[in-house]
């Protein structure tokens, strides 16, 4: 899914990037660290979308988890992705 999505809006990473993962709850208590797995996934598909040669230290930075102050709908967890250009 990350790969179709990063082709269709032509996503694509000219330098260094921190790779910042906002994570939806419902309110109450939460751990971001627990989407690491997903975030995996996201980050290699973005890598076979072509986003970045490689998602190794020397082209990425991350991910960050955050937690989303906005809950999401009832029954639904978000991910958001956000690239910030790192020198």
């Amino acid at each position: 899914m990350a790969a179709a999505a990063c082709r269709k809006h032509g996503i694509h990473a000219d330098s260094r990037v921190r790779v910042i993962a906002t994570i939806g709850y419902r309110p109450g208590r939460a751990d971001p660290n627990n989407a690491t797995p997903t975030l995996k996934a996201i980050i290699d598909g973005m890598t076979d979308a072509g986003v970045w040669p490689d998602d190794s230290s020397e082209y990425v930075l991350g991910p960050d988890p955050r937690r989303d102050p906005i809950p999401p709908p009832t029954g639904y967890h978000t991910v958001t992705i956000a690239l910030q250009e790192t020198p």
